[in-house]
């Protein structure tokens, strides 16, 4: 287990930005050995998949009960 402090938090934030400048798919792909990912050591040494996986899954910008049903027009 580790300790989510303010400046892993914003660790994850700065791999989450990287991802979407560099290589929007598939985050996993950060953390796998070539040549089935990008084994990027500087995130690979920030924080592990779990613990990005862990704080993605317990953060979050959006009340997801006031989203649209997948069927409307309107949907993102």
């Amino acid at each position: 287990m580790f300790e989510a402090t303010v400046g892993y938090v914003i660790a994850w934030f700065g791999i989450l930005i990287n991802h979407g400048a560099h290589s929007p798919g598939r985050k996993l792909k950060y953390w796998m050995k070539a040549p089935h990912g990008l084994s990027s050591p500087y995130i690979q040494d920030t924080m592990s998949f779990h613990a990005f996986e862990f704080l993605r899954s317990y953060i979050h910008f959006e009340d997801n009960r006031n989203a649209k049903p997948i069927t409307n027009q309107r949907f993102d």
